[in-house]
Order: C-alpha cells, then sequence, then structure tokens
C-alpha cells in the first residue's frame, strides 16, 4: 500500500455484516478509482459476514486491520469461558458461533491475514486506540481470567469525535513520542478529521452502522498520500433492515432497536 504522489487511497471500518452498504461503498471508492483499500476492523458482527468477506476477496488490493470483532472470532473455548452464562455474553457468544458456521475456510484464511495495527512511515493505522495494548494489559490486571480471554471481554472507549483536546492528550503523547503525523482509527462509527497542530486523528466513520447522527455510509479518500475527504454514500437501508428480517442471525432478536439504528444514525438508546 503505497502512499505516494497519484496514489488513491480508499479507508473503510465497522461493515458489521451489511452487505448493502459495503458494496454502494465499494461502488463510490471504484469510481474514484483508488488503488488500494485499508479495512480498519469489525469487518463481522452482523446479518451478511459472508457477502461483506466475498465483496472484499474480489478486490485486487485490500489490508485488513483486526478490529474487536475479529479477535471475538478468532477467541478459542468460547464453551469454557467463565461468564458465558451472563446475557451480555451468551448473546456475543451466540452472535460467534452463527458466523462461524457461514464462513468457509477460504474465508477465515483471509480474516486470518488481518493485522493487529499497520504502519507506514508517519501514518499508523489501527482499529480503535495506540494505547490499545497498554489499556488491555491494565484492565488483564483487574480480573483474574485466563489470558485468551482479555480481547473478549475488554471494550475500549476509543476515540471519540466530540472529546475535548485534553482527553487525547496521552494520544498525542504517544503520537509525538513515536513519530506518527496520522492516526487512522475506527471503532466509535463516528466520521471525522482533528488536528494538534501537525498531528492528525482520523476516522474515516462505518461502512456498515453510522452511529454519528447521518445513516449513510462513510470512508475516507486519501489522494496523492495526504489530501483527506471524507465521503457519504446513499444506499438502499430499507434493504439491508430486509436482509436482516430473512436472515437467521441472532441480530432478529433485537431487529426493532437495530433496524431504528440503520435508519437513524444513532444508537438505539438515543430512540
Amino acid at each position: 500500500c503505497e502512499f505516494e504522489k497519484g496514489s488513491r487511497i480508499a479507508i473503510i471500518s465497522d461493515i458489521h455484516g451489511n452487505s448493502t452498504a459495503l458494496e454502494a461503498v465499494l461502488a463510490d471508492i471504484h469510481q474514484k478509482k483508488c488503488d488500494n483499500i485499508i479495512v480498519l476492523g469489525d469487518v463481522l458482527e452482523g446479518f451478511d459476514p459472508k457477502g461483506c468477506i466475498k465483496l472484499l476477496r474480489k478486490e485486487k488490493s485490500v489490508v485488513g486491520i483486526r478490529g474487536n470483532t475479529e479477535n471475538y472470532f478468532f477467541t478459542s473455548d468460547l464453551e469454557k469461558f467463565p461468564l458465558r452464562n451472563l446475557e451480555l455474553f451468551d448473546y456475543q457468544i451466540k452472535l460467534i458461533n452463527w458466523t462461524r458456521k457461514q464462513l468457509d475456510f477460504e474465508d477465515i484464511l483471509f480474516l486470518s491475514n488481518f493485522k493487529s495495527s499497520l504502519r507506514y512511515h508517519d501514518k499508523y493505522f489501527i482499529h480503535d486506540t495506540p494505547l490499545h495494548a497498554n489499556l488491555l494489559k491494565n484492565h488483564a490486571k483487574l480480573n483474574e481470567l485466563s489470558r485468551k480471554y482479555q480481547e473478549f471481554i475488554f471494550h475500549s472507549k476509543g476515540i471519540r469525535k466530540d472529546e475535548r483536546d485534553i482527553e487525547n492528550k496521552n494520544v498525542i503523547d504517544y503520537m509525538e513520542k513515536y513519530g506518527i503525523k496520522h492516526l487512522y482509527i475506527g471503532h466509535t462509527h463516528e466520521a471525522f478529521i482533528k488536528r494538534y497542530d501537525d498531528k492528525y486523528i482520523i476516522n474515516p466513520g462505518s461502512t456498515g452502522m453510522s452511529l454519528d447522527g447521518n445513516y449513510k455510509p462513510s470512508w475516507m479518500f486519501i489522494k496523492n498520500g495526504e489530501k483527506h475527504s471524507i465521503r457519504r454514500v446513499d444506499y438502499d437501508v430499507e434493504r439491508a433492515i430486509d436482509l436482516m428480517r430473512i436472515s437467521s442471525c441472532p441480530l432478529n432478536t433485537i431487529q426493532e432497536n437495530y433496524s431504528w439504528m440503520l435508519q437513524n444514525g444513532m444508537h438505539y438508546r438515543y430512540r
């Protein structure tokens, strides 16, 4: 993946199994003649994970970063997870087991090649925050669960669009220490570009479930290695909802709230 003069790079994130939205975003990416696509994680945890992976595998150049849903997917021995009977984890495990049944060997191999992060000169790509490893380590000290379950129970709040600058001081300090000028993150489903002197924190927003008040899928277009623009794409959200309803995915148990989120671009707690 080259960020050079003349290059056209697409950054997408948080697809969450919404193949209808991904199809629309990829059509826009093709229209912009992008050379490479970087996926910042969370392809899974939605009603059509196989359809999304199929679409991505057709692309000529895709680099994937693992999100928390990919980490959940590859967590082993979930049947022995001590908290599996709690409502939250019971639902999560059902969704993971359903997803595993939808994917074949080639699909899983594709996901297994996703990286934990990516560095290219002064650009750094990760799903939630570059502080994730330290946050996870500190979280692990607070519980006695096996190390293999730490990713499964830890959910970073990520970096939010409306956070005050002081809340991101540790991230900016990290960028300064390691010479990072552009930090690309997903996770919060909010599209934004935040500038801190000569440093930028950039979120392409969500392809499959926008939660920043605009239901339209978003992605980040990078031209000539430096010029960034957030693009919004029209798509048939009612078709996506219909696909969810006819799917055997466990999301059907919360389909009313899930549908509302897709239609309104906000979490259902704001209904």
